[in-house]
């Protein structure tokens, strides 16, 4: 993936930030010269076919309509209609490659910074909504898109028709094409000043359409709460402010981008009727012809039509730079993980906690974790319990290198964990959670998660040992079945369920169960642990306050309260203790 580093002052000037977003992106355009370079190389021929036909007109009617001549007529007429065509087809072909290339070049662009969010650490993610990494990925780069496929690079070929038909102005009536330049200096103030208008109101598109996707995507995804406490009124009242302030935007960039049009279209005018009357005279006395007349007014509207169209242009290039902005800005924002490369290859594994405390980012004078000191010897199982906030899950979290800001040191193995390369790590460890994930495939994809060393009799052989083969068999096409994300047709435990065969299915040396059957029933939760017994025996288990007898047979359990350990020990000295466990264990677990 390419590095990036644009943007990253905040002393430059807008336009100097501009040219450098435009010069990375330009870095995307690369492998497709070969297409610009053919797209280029038909631009003088649209040039000159286009600038020909004014010519042709005049011709037709100084010469053959004036002398009769309707041979000359004919033959000039069928040299038009070949310009015509030749400029069809050339316009056709650039425009088609200038597509591609479009498409290509911004299909790269989402997949590296995709690339690039995914190996952000968990922080990242905390501090960014979903809603908004959805927007910088899906309709910022697809701004770049549209601005590609309206044909921006296009404005060379712009410029060389507005020097070519100054240039054929001038010799066909320099008087004349005075009169017309006289209108350009002002016309260029204005599309500067339109231009600084159009980008503050694209760059309140992006936010806003930033902002109403963030607020779409909690509402949506928390529809049931937003039921069950009747929300409706309340957040459809967020929305409907969040999707007012995104037309509002909207507006004005469509407002001064429609006046900019018809100021351009109307300039236009107002100059070939000048032009009309100020030639009143000349064909009055026969010093111009009709037809350098009409070849004259011809070109004067071909003149104003790039400028007209360069307008729009400078509106859409807004766009394209407030979104250039937003992406390049989120590629320079790097909270990778500050881990090692190194390979942690063995079958089995240690973990010791060192005076380990612990802070989530923007939260440092509230520690999680307090100085904990824990070793979880291969082939053991150690059971964390405590209340709701007292830091069991965050200790899951730095086992797993979701965060890498913890002080004091974890041991993975006989090494520091941050020695190790993450995909290292994370191959050696299975989380079971009780906020299971479900995507939107098979279930056999929801199992294995694609990774081809999960064969699909290994998906049901892990399937069958946590009692899921039963109803996933009685599914409309079984293993084959596709799921909708979130597992709208499973029950909670029927998801959960699958989340632990995922688990057994990965075959890795330590399997972490945070809350793990807190949606699973009764009966599920019996048939799992029958199931699971024996598997959990030759792995290194980490149980976080759940409801499986793995905690009354734990080698050790510890018990947390406010991030530090308040007690540890086995089931039955820690009941003998009659302590913080004890109370623990007979509100919550007496049932087990």
């Amino acid at each position: 993936m390419r590095e990036f580093a644009a943007g990253s002052s905040g002393k430059r000037s807008k336009d100097g930030r501009d040219l450098e977003y435009f010069k990375l992106y330009l870095g995307y355009l690369n492998p497709y010269s070969l297409s610009i370079g053919l797209g280029f190389l038909v631009i003088p021929v649209i040039t000159v076919v286009h600038l020909l036909q004014p010519v042709l007109i005049k011709k037709g009617i100084d010469v053959h309509i004036a002398e009769g001549d309707m041979a000359g007529l004919q033959f000039t007429g069928m040299l038009f209609g070949f310009c015509v065509l030749l400029e069809l087809c050339c316009r056709s072909l650039q425009s088609y490659l200038f597509q591609k290339v479009g498409i290509q070049s911004v299909t790269a662009l989402r997949k590296d910074l995709f690339d690039h969010l995914l190996k952000q650490s968990s922080s990242y993610f905390d501090r960014n909504p979903v809603g908004r990494l959805t927007t910088r990925v899906s309709s910022d780069i697809e701004a770049l898109n549209e601005t590609f496929s309206s044909g921006l690079i296009t404005l060379l070929a712009d410029l060389l028709n507005i020097i070519g038909i100054a240039a054929i102005m001038f010799y066909l009536s320099p008087e004349l094409t005075l009169v017309t330049l006289a209108f350009v200096p002002p016309i260029i103030l204005v599309i500067n000043f339109f231009k600084t208008k159009l980008r503050t109101y694209y760059t309140r598109v992006r936010n806003s359409i930033s902002a109403l996707n963030t607020n779409l995507e909690e509402q949506l995804s928390g529809y049931s709460v937003v039921q069950l406490f009747l929300r409706e009124q309340k957040n459809y009242s967020k929305f409907k402010e969040e999707n007012n302030r995104y037309k509002r935007a909207n507006m004005g960039s469509i407002s001064y981008d429609s006046l900019l049009y018809s100021i351009m279209d109307a300039v236009s005018s107002v100059v070939i009727g000048v032009i009309i009357w100020f030639s009143f005279e000349s064909i009055i006395d026969g010093s111009l012809t009709l037809g350098l007349l009409v070849a004259f007014v011809d070109y004067t509207r071909k003149f104003f039509q790039p400028l007209r169209e360069l307008s729009g242009k400078f509106a859409i290039l807004q766009s394209a730079l407030a979104a250039l902005e937003k992406i390049f800005n989120s590629f320079n924002v790097n909270q990778e993980l500050k881990t090692g490369s190194e390979v942690f290859s063995e079958d089995k594994a240690s973990i010791e906690f060192k005076n380990v405390s612990f802070s989530y980012p923007g939260f440092e004078d509230k520690p999680v974790l307090k100085g904990l000191d824990f070793t979880l010897n291969s082939g053991e199982v150690l059971a964390i319990v405590g209340p709701t906030g007292g830091g069991k899950s965050s200790i899951s979290k730095l086992i797993s290198l979701l965060y890498d800001n913890y002080q004091g040191e974890i041991f993975f193995g006989a090494k520091e964990l941050r020695g190790f390369s993450t995909s290292s790590v994370r191959s050696k460890i299975a989380v079971v959670t009780q906020d299971v994930e479900i995507f939107s495939d098979t279930v056999e994809f929801n199992i294995g998660l694609g990774d081809p060393k999960i064969t699909p009799e290994k998906c049901r052989e892990a399937a069958k040992l946590v009692q899921a083969d039963q109803f996933i068999s009685e599914l409309s096409e079984g293993y084959q079945t596709q799921l909708e994300a979130g597992g709208s047709q499973l029950s909670a435990g029927q998801a959960q369920l699958l989340s632990f065969a995922r688990a057994l299915a990965a075959d890795t040396p330590i399997i972490i169960l945070d809350e793990a059957t807190a949606a699973v029933d009764s009966l599920s939760e019996g048939l799992l642990q029958k199931a699971t017994e024996h598997v959990l025996r030759k792995k290194t288990v980490l149980v976080i306050a759940h409801r499986l007898s793995t905690i009354r047979e734990a080698n050790e359990i510890l018990a947390i309260k406010e991030g530090e350990i308040v007690e540890r020990g086995n089931h039955e000295s820690l009941l003998a203790a009659d302590g913080y466990y004890a109370k623990l264990f007979q509100m919550q677990f007496a049932h087990i």
